[in-house]
């Protein structure tokens, strides 16, 4: 019989989790990854973590939600988002442990809870660009806009929710050089052509499917 250590005690919670999640429509994506693609074109995944050194026997769970409409969102890309532990009351980055059965167990006990509680109400809330979009003007889970490029993620969130305004607000915070297509975007913001930007998000959304292979 082999013998029980962390990374045993590691799949078994990935197992446990992905099944739970599958009741929410999440599907596995690789070995660390559960995701699932909402009507409006929301990425919401989770990457299971395993740590290494001194946390070697913990483990932890990052999460993450992406429009396909913006260029660029990859499950490698961990942003928008943010540890589990980070949508908890204490916001404090949280570690749990999987290197004994009892305590592989009482982690899955915990997680689910937190799953239950906190992470999909938060999926819920965020399946739409207007989701997204309000918790952002409400200054919710700020924590998520942690990278250097959340002015794009946040710039094509509101062109999808059709703030065209506000989109171009959120480019001009950062380097508009880094954004696909920027110039051709303002164009067709100041000459009213929505039109023309739902179809130029409609085709980021199938590249990104493409890419990713979802």
């Amino acid at each position: 019989m082999t013998e029980f250590n962390s990374t045993k005690g590691y799949r078994e919670i990935q197992k446990e989790i992905k099944a739970f999640l599958k009741e929410f429509g999440f599907k596995p994506y690789k070995s660390s990854f559960a995701y699932r693609v909402t009507e409006g074109d929301i990425l919401q995944f989770i990457n299971f973590q395993k740590g290494y050194s001194w946390l070697n026997e913990q483990m932890t769970i990052n999460v993450v939600i992406q429009g396909l409409f913006t260029p660029g969102s990859s499950m490698n890309i961990l942003e928008p988002g943010g540890r589990i532990g980070k949508f908890i009351k204490s916001r404090e980055d949280t570690w749990w442990y999987c290197d004994t059965p009892e305590a592989t167990s009482t982690s899955i006990v915990q997680l689910k809870e937190v799953f239950t509680n906190e992470i999909i109400p938060f999926f819920e809330n965020t399946n739409s660009s207007n989701g997204v979009v309000k918790i952002m003007d409400y200054n919710q889970y700020e924590f998520l806009w942690q990278c250097d490029v959340s002015y794009i993620y946040k710039g094509f969130f509101n062109l999808a929710a059709g703030r065209y305004a506000e989109a171009l607000n959120s480019f001009n915070e950062g380097r508009t050089s880094r954004i696909p297509k920027f110039k051709t975007i303002k164009k067709m913001i100041e000459n009213k052509s929505f039109d023309e930007i739902s179809l130029l998000l409609d085709a980021n959304s199938e590249h990104v499917r493409k890419k990713i292979g979802i």
